[in-house]
């Protein structure tokens, strides 16, 4: 029993010990303290020398742009479809080619029409014959008015189904009705075509459009033939887009217009890219900066403000990205001068 009690009043006093020798540490023990001058260096942040490169920060009036999101689309797409129903002797085209007008893309098998034809064209031999053999009847006064007629209308009869059949010949050649690429090809030779069905979708690579849906309370400071910022994803580039047609109904769920902005003609581009358009409204004021001049902590940004020869850290807030130029929405001053290229 005594030998726990010393064990406790042993394990108590090292305890205290420890506590002490903490609050010296912490305190302050010689040799142990900042020196006055390094805190000094802490705090005035990165000096600067003559060489480096600095920005001055100036307030700039800037027209606010509006983005608008939108999809190209083709300006010329059709969906090539049968007209009746036959099985696909030929396939001439593949998804992605491109294709000149009048090219034939699929041949379906014509076989029947053409039994029909022959048919056709006999019964009109016939009733030219018919027709022939009645009038001179008739010149002989040998035959009615009557049967004259009938044999004429017997005539023109089979000369309107024997066209009929020749025109539905011509359906079993689908050609391409301009210059332009296969987006997508359906069918494959054997398949039966029914009419209706498509067995290619083409579209005019020269003319494209990027569709956008613009919110009513902005189609008032747009109209036919101006000319908008716009901004593809792929490829990425930027171009001037000039509007070319805007729908006159609102949709009632979005409350918005579709406005369809005409793209350059040498646009390589494909349907269905996600691109901007950049719609100016009211004046506001902005800070640009260079992007050089920020720099990046995890979600938080930093510029380093000069002043009395050193570069000190400052939390600022970004907006939107302009070429090689960021506004600042805070932390930034007109005339302050900042460090580019900071090195932290």
């Amino acid at each position: 029993m005594e030998r726990k009690r010393k064990l406790l009043l042993f394990k108590i006093s090292a305890a205290v010990a420890g506590l002490i020798l903490l609050i010296v540490f912490m305190a302050g023990c010689p040799g142990g303290k900042i020196r006055p001058d390094a805190t000094a260096a802490v705090t005035r942040g990165i000096p600067v020398t003559e060489t480096d490169a600095m920005f001055t920060v100036r307030v700039e009036p800037r027209a606010q742009q509006i983005d608008v999101v939108g999809t190209v689309q083709a300006r010329e797409r059709t969906h090539l479809s049968a007209r009746i129903s036959a099985y696909v002797e030929e396939t001439l085209v593949s998804a992605g080619q491109q294709v000149s007008r009048n090219q034939l893309l699929f041949r379906l098998d014509d076989r029947e029409l053409r039994e029909q034809l022959a048919a056709a064209e006999a019964g009109l031999r016939q009733a030219e014959t018919e027709f022939e053999r009645t009038r001179r009847l008739r010149e002989a006064d040998a035959a009615t008015e009557q049967a004259l007629t009938a044999a004429e209308t017997g005539l023109n009869t089979a000369r309107a189904g024997t066209e009929q059949i020749r025109v539905m010949l011509t359906y079993t050649e689908i050609k391409a009705p301009y210059d332009g690429i296969i987006s997508e090809r359906t069918v494959e030779t054997g398949d039966l075509a029914n009419p209706g069905q498509v067995l290619a979708r083409i579209y005019d690579p020269s003319a494209m459009r990027l569709e956008v849906h613009v919110p009513v309370r902005f189609v008032d400071r747009i109209a036919i033939g101006d000319q908008l910022p716009v901004t593809l994803d792929w490829p990425a580039a930027s171009y001037t887009g000039v509007v070319a047609e805007m729908l006159s109904e609102i949709d009632p769920l979005t409350r918005t217009r579709l406005v369809k902005l005409a793209l350059p003609e040498e646009t390589t581009v494909l349907p269905g890219t996600f691109g901007r358009a950049w719609i100016s409204g009211a004046s506001e004021a902005a800070i640009p900066v260079p992007q050089t001049a920020i720099v990046n902590a995890g979600q938080l940004a930093l510029a380093y403000v000069v002043e009395n020869g050193f570069a000190i850290p400052r939390l600022i807030k970004t907006g939107r990205v302009y070429q090689d130029r960021i506004d600042v929405l805070a932390g930034l001053a007109d005339g302050d001068v900042i460090l580019l290229n900071p090195q932290p």
